[in-house]
């Protein structure tokens, strides 16, 4: 009887000491705000890589990047799973070529299988001729 005892005290000890569940996939940008100090017009268009990791366990997958503008394009993403605590880049272009001096803030958004999607990225600088 005593062995029973023992048996079952074991068995509740051991059952809490699961392993715990992986966490969910998540993009973590370096930056969610991208300084681009200043465009010029005259250079444009600009090219700029921004890193990310998936900072979960399980895999992260980009179904999309997009921009309420046709400045600021995602040229390149991954479009192949990303694997927990791996990392990956957007190549981004910026085209100001029709803009006129001004302030810049364009607003892109990632498009992914996490909770918080879609995730923002914001690129700001100044616009300005040479």
């Amino acid at each position: 009887m005593k062995f029973f005892g023992l048996l079952v005290i074991v068995s509740i000890l051991l059952s809490g000491c699961k392993k715990s569940d992986p966490l969910p996939a998540s993009l973590k940008l370096e930056q969610d705000t991208i300084q681009v100090d200043t465009l010029y017009i005259e250079d444009s268009p600009r090219q700029f890589d921004v890193e990310f990791k998936n900072a979960g366990d399980q895999d992260l997958r980009i179904f999309d990047v997009f921009s309420s503008c046709d400045c600021v394009k995602a040229d390149e993403y991954p479009t192949s799973v990303i694997k927990g605590n791996n990392s990956g880049n957007i190549k981004f272009t910026i085209n100001v070529s029709n803009y006129t001096p001004c302030e810049f803030c364009q607003t892109v958004f990632i498009s992914t299988n996490t909770f918080d999607s879609p995730v923002p990225l914001t690129f700001k600088g100044v616009v300005r001729k040479k």
